[in-house]
């Protein structure tokens, strides 16, 4: 366990999160964009249509939050939304040109910061820590609320006994 908040991974993802998005939302703000909105036009830049489900999967947004960005950024010109011909209730996302133009730029300044995100790791520590990263993430659906208060009741309750 920990002897420091500093030491914990939530404290120090948060750390690094918070940092980045902070100069990446500056930079995109440029171009009437915010992370989040960069992320939606990236990942149809990447892989191409999506639905509107899968791309909140892979954007890792709530579909709620998904949906004003996509409303945002169509207003935008930069993508069209339309339904699924075979399935009326599926919506299918798709990059406008101007929309794939705009999507490349934020890749590319993405890339930039990956670079600068790895500066000073070897290649194989940057890949290690890829991996790891993504291990991690696997563990975020153990963060629900009865795991936690399970966690924290046999805590106070340790503490009690130590009295």
């Amino acid at each position: 366990m920990s002897e420091h908040i500093h030491h914990t991974l939530p404290f120090l993802i948060n750390r690094i999160a918070a940092t980045v998005s902070a100069w990446v939302n500056q930079e995109f703000q440029s171009l009437g964009l915010n992370v989040y909105s960069a992320r939606v036009l990236i990942l149809l830049y990447l892989d191409g249509a999506h639905s509107v489900g899968h791309l909140a999967l892979q954007s890792s947004l709530e579909q709620s939050t998904l949906s004003h960005i996509l409303i945002r950024l169509e207003k935008q010109g930069l993508l069209k939304r339309m339904r699924q011909p075979t399935d009326n209730r599926s919506v299918l996302v798709t990059l406008s040109p101007e929309g794939r133009v705009l999507a490349k730029q934020c890749w590319k300044a993405v890339q930039a910061h990956d670079s600068m995100l790895r500066e000073g790791l070897a290649n194989s520590d940057a890949q290690d820590l890829v991996k790891l990263l993504n291990r991690t993430y696997e563990n975020v659906p153990l963060f629900k609320a009865d795991k936690i208060q399970q966690t924290l009741g046999a805590k106070k309750a340790a503490r009690s006994i130590k009295r």
